[in-house]
């Protein structure tokens, strides 16, 4: 489902959530000019969306630091996220970075175990922590091999183009991901990080 432009009728477009929601497995929000808020809560109104694999949202209005984290708990099957010139993504990455409290199961639960392209661009609130955490939770080595098998996915792409990423932390991001892209947005900004 790609949602393109401003968006009129939200009637219209609660139907067609509430219809498609069950199969629904890539979700596109680009230029929205109003709050995605309304938007989210009539395609999530009913029901989580567990065959949702994609999420792009890219020069959309959003109001809240709450939405994106929020987002999360509707999309646990979720594989790719690219969140692109937007704001309050920051509360995002800090979501994906946290652990989720165990049950009785133990060992370590994530949100999205199964993500495995990160791209967030041209995001400026975005901070280093976050991001090294994502990492370090997600592709860390197992230091016990009687652990067992890794109940989630390893990052395998990380895009933070025109963020404000440390440089110093880069070359170990590099390392730790086999794709990883983090180009400064001019080179007036590379110079002021250094």
């Amino acid at each position: 489902l790609v949602l393109s432009g401003l968006i009129r009728g939200m009637m219209h477009f609660h139907n067609l959530a509430s219809s498609h929601l069950p199969s629904l497995q890539i979700l596109h929000l680009v230029q929205i000019a109003r709050p995605i808020e309304s938007l989210l809560d009539a395609l999530f109104a009913m029901s989580p969306a567990p065959g949702l694999t994609e999420v792009k949202i890219d020069l959309s209005v959003i109001r809240s630091p709450d939405t994106l984290p929020k987002l999360l708990d509707y999309v646990p099957n979720l594989q790719v996220v690219t969140i692109a010139h937007v704001c309050f993504v920051n509360g995002f990455a800090e979501a994906l970075a946290t652990p989720i409290e165990a049950s009785n199961e133990g060992g370590t639960q994530v949100r999205c175990p199964k993500l495995r392209h990160l791209e967030i661009i041209n995001c400026p609130d975005v901070k280093t922590g976050p991001i090294v955490r994502i990492v370090k939770m997600r592709n860390a080595q197992l230091l016990q091999p009687e652990a067992g098998p890794r109940p989630f996915a390893k990052i395998s792409t990380l895009n933070l183009d025109q963020c404000l990423i440390e440089p110093d932390v880069i070359p170990w991001l590099r390392q730790q991901v086999p794709v990883m892209s983090c180009v400064y947005q001019t080179k007036n900004q590379a110079r002021w990080r250094r």
